[in-house]
């Protein structure tokens, strides 16, 4: 395991052992600021660790990730299913069987 994390930059590192709780990951392919292979990085950590986690890459997205319309209903849906599966408020007239996770 530690082969592994080793791999990651430290910065990473030394964040990926404080987080017990599960964790949504949400990235821009096209950002800039935080590039996805950081993301990427930690999340794989997080899996490494076994911390239950989601990556959600937005396909043509910046570091605002809802440039698009549809990109700012495919985030918010997985936000809402995320917490949904977690222990988050149940949304009246939700249909978990349509959830995205």
């Amino acid at each position: 395991m530690s082969r592994v994390i080793s791999g990651i930059p430290r910065v990473l590192r030394s964040r990926v052992g404080n987080v017990n709780t599960t964790t949504l990951l949400v990235t821009g392919e096209d950002d800039l600021r935080t590039p996805i292979s950081e993301a990427e990085q930690f999340y794989q950590a997080l899996k490494i660790r076994g911390i239950d986690t989601l990556l959600l890459r937005i396909p043509g997205a910046a570091h605002s990730l809802d440039v698009r319309p549809s990109q700012l209903i495919a985030r918010t849906q997985y936000i809402l299913a995320w917490f949904g599966k977690y222990g988050g408020a149940a949304q009246e007239g939700s249909d978990p069987s349509t959830s995205p996770i």
